[in-house]
C-alpha cells in the first residue's frame, strides 16, 4: 500500500470511489482516512455532475478536506469535476495507473461494503445501507482501536444496544439558574389570553411543568400551558368566576335564575301567568295589544332608515308622430 502521511484531523485526506454497477445500481464510496469514517450514498449514474451534487452535500456536515485521493477515472479526471476541487481549494491526487493500492483505502471500503450488502436481507437497499453505516461507524476499528464516530465527532453513536444499559439521568438540570418568580400546586392565578376578546382569565395551577412552565386548570373547565411571563399571582381569596364568553345573551338571562318551582309547572299555565303580568293596571277603554315576550326581544329597538334617490328625474320626452 502507498505509504500516505499519517493524518492529524478528520477531512484532511479522503479518498473516493465508486462501487457498480452492484445489484444493478452504483455508490460512491468516500473514506476519511483520518477516523475511517465511511460515506456511502446511492447514485443513478457515475457522471461529474452526480459526484459533485454528492460531495457538496457531504462537504456541508464536515467541510472541505484538504486532499482528495481518487483513480484515473474519467468523472475525477474531468474539466468540470476538476474545476470544482479548485474553487474549493481542495487538493486533488489520482494513483498510478493500473496500481490500485494507491488508493487501497477507498478500495478496502469497496470490498467490505459489497460484503456487507450481499449479507443483508431485505429488499429494501437503503435501509439496509443505512443500518450497515449506523454499525459500522460505532464499532471500534481494527487500525484505530476505536470508532470511527468517536474520532469524527470525539462521541459514541447512541443505538439500540445502548438501550440495554443502565440508563444515565442525562436530563438532569445542573445549572444554577432560578426564576425570579414561583408559583405553587393549587395557587389561584391569571393568565394571559391570547384567542379571547379578554386578554387574562382566572385559573389555579395543577402541576409545574418545569422552572419556567406551568399548568393551570381555568375557571371554564379548560387547561392552557403557560409560560412564567403569562401568568400572574391574584391571591388565594379570589372567588372563581365562570368565563364572561360561556354566559348567555340578555334576552335569556330571566329565565336562568326562574325557581324550582316554577319550572317545574306547567309551561302553558308559566306562558298565561306571564303575560298576565304584562298588562297595564288602567282598566281603560282603550285596547292594548299583547305581544309574546320573546317576540318582543327580537323586535328591533330602531326603526329601518328609508332611503330615497336624490336624483333629478327629467320627463320622457316622446316622439309626437
Amino acid at each position: 500500500m502507498h505509504p500516505w502521511d499519517e493524518p492529524t484531523a478528520p477531512m484532511e485526506r479522503v479518498h473516493i470511489d465508486f462501487a457498480g454497477t452492484f445489484m444493478n445500481m452504483y455508490f460512491l464510496v468516500l473514506v476519511d482516512a483520518y477516523s475511517r469514517w465511511p460515506e456511502i450514498h446511492i447514485v443513478k449514474n457515475m457522471t461529474a455532475e452526480t459526484t459533485i451534487n454528492v460531495l457538496r452535500k457531504i462537504f456541508a456536515c464536515f467541510g472541505l478536506p484538504y486532499v482528495l485521493v481518487s483513480d484515473n477515472a474519467q468523472t475525477f479526471t474531468c474539466y468540470e469535476f476538476k474545476k470544482f476541487m479548485q474553487e474549493n481549494g481542495i487538493i486533488q491526487k489520482f494513483s498510478a495507473p493500473y496500481h490500485p493500492a494507491t488508493n487501497g483505502l477507498a478500495e478496502r471500503y469497496v470490498q467490505t461494503f459489497k460484503q456487507a450488502l450481499r449479507a443483508l436481507k431485505g429488499n429494501d437497499k437503503e435501509k439496509e445501507l443505512s443500518k450497515f453505516l449506523l454499525h459500522y461507524r460505532k464499532t471500534p476499528h481494527a487500525t484505530t482501536g476505536v470508532s470511527p464516530a468517536y474520532l469524527m465527532f470525539n462521541r459514541e453513536l447512541r443505538t439500540r444496544l445502548d438501550l440495554l444499559a443502565k440508563p444515565r439521568n442525562t436530563l438532569e438540570d445542573k445549572s444554577d439558574f432560578h426564576p425570579k418568580r414561583k408559583f405553587q400546586v393549587g395557587e389561584r392565578v391569571e393568565c394571559r389570553d391570547y384567542i379571547h376578546g379578554e386578554k387574562w382569565e382566572f385559573g389555579k395551577i395543577i402541576k409545574c411543568l418545569g422552572k419556567l412552565h406551568y399548568l393551570v386548570n381555568m375557571d371554564d373547565g379548560l387547561e392552557w400551558r403557560r409560560h412564567v411571563n403569562q401568568i400572574r399571582g391574584i391571591g388565594n381569596d379570589t372567588p372563581m368566576v365562570s368565563s364572561r364568553r360561556d354566559q348567555c345573551s340578555e334576552p335569556w338571562e330571566p329565565y336562568l335564575f326562574m325557581h324550582q318551582d316554577q319550572i317545574n309547572k306547567d309551561p302553558i299555565d308559566n306562558h298565561k301567568n306571564q303575560i298576565d303580568t304584562d298588562l297595564p293596571e288602567d282598566n281603560s277603554s282603550t285596547p292594548v295589544e299583547v305581544r309574546d315576550p320573546e317576540f318582543l326581544s327580537c323586535t328591533p329597538s330602531i326603526d329601518p332608515i328609508l332611503r330615497r334617490s336624490k336624483r333629478n328625474v327629467k320627463p320622457h320626452e316622446r316622439l309626437n308622430l
